[in-house]
């Protein structure tokens, strides 16, 4: 996802206030406004990191 995709999407969005207090992490605007990687992928480090609280992660590949 690159940031000028980012801000021409914010920019576009009628209902772009909904993001005026929370702070997001760029796999949750990435899912909104079906931004993908280059692979094709939809990274998301924060599910990744809740998803495998409490285990010994050495493998992060598993988050794309």
């Amino acid at each position: 996802m690159t940031s000028a995709l980012t801000v021409a999407a914010l920019a576009l969005d009628d209902d772009r206030a909904r993001w005026n207090q929370p702070s997001l992490s760029s796999g949750q605007l990435a899912k909104e406004y079906g931004f993908t990687d280059v692979d094709g992928s939809q990274p998301d480090i924060w599910r990744h990191i809740a998803d495998s609280e409490g285990s010994q992660v050495t493998d992060i590949s598993s988050y794309r």
